[in-house]
């Protein structure tokens, strides 16, 4: 497997990067290794960072890690190119293994950091609920995860790295390779489009 050090700077802000990604994914579900290998090399480090912000621990984050590629080589076709990039994706798996092996940490009796679940919202619209909290968003998920299928892919890359994987504006523009400029319009934009979606007025 290749390793973190060997990899390129990772970006889903272009369509190229979109297009490189997606190609490599129909590979897998052929079981190419050449097309993990190249995946593994373009997203690992970006994967292996949130892995160790949330868990503290090089060993563990490690493990995530492989967790989270592992599930992308075994089970290629759960990644949809129409719901979102692919690092969105990894992100996804990777925070959920993270909070998997914490709460095993937890019923263990470990001592492992408090799992990464409360996010800071900014306030980059007007005063009001957040989109999330007008829908009550721990108790109506599949209103949100619609809502969130329905905005612009490159709003919706921003606001799933922002709410639900923990990232500041300054951190999606590094990971994405995108102008901070850009993140934060496309935040704007997605969270105008969320709030008129779940019934918070604005655009829709």
């Amino acid at each position: 497997m290749a390793t973190r050090e060997r990899s390129t700077r990772t970006s889903f802000g272009g369509g190229r990067d979109r297009s490189l990604d997606g190609d490599l994914v129909r590979r897998l579900l052929d079981s190419d290794l050449e097309a993990f290998e190249r995946v593994y090399e373009r997203h690992s480090p970006r994967v292996y960072a949130l892995c160790l912000r949330m868990l503290k621990s090089p060993d563990l984050a490690e493990e995530a890690l492989q967790d989270t590629f592992w599930q992308l080589w075994s089970r290629p076709d759960r990644f949809d190119p129409e719901r979102g990039a692919l690092i969105t994706f990894l992100f996804q798996v990777a925070r959920s293994r993270c909070l998997d092996r914490l709460r095993f940490e937890r019923r263990r009796g470990g001592d492992g950091p408090a799992p990464a679940t409360s996010v800071e919202i900014p306030d980059l619209v007007s005063p009001g609920p957040t989109p999330f909290q007008s829908a009550s968003f721990a108790e109506d998920r599949s209103r949100v995860r619609g809502a969130l299928d329905a905005i612009a892919p490159e709003c919706r890359d921003v606001v799933v790295l922002a709410y639900f994987e923990n990232l500041s504006q300054s951190e999606i523009a590094s990971t994405t390779a995108t102008p901070l400029g850009t993140v934060k319009a496309r935040m704007r934009r997605g969270l105008l489009q969320l709030r008129g979606l779940l019934g918070g007025g604005g655009e829709s």
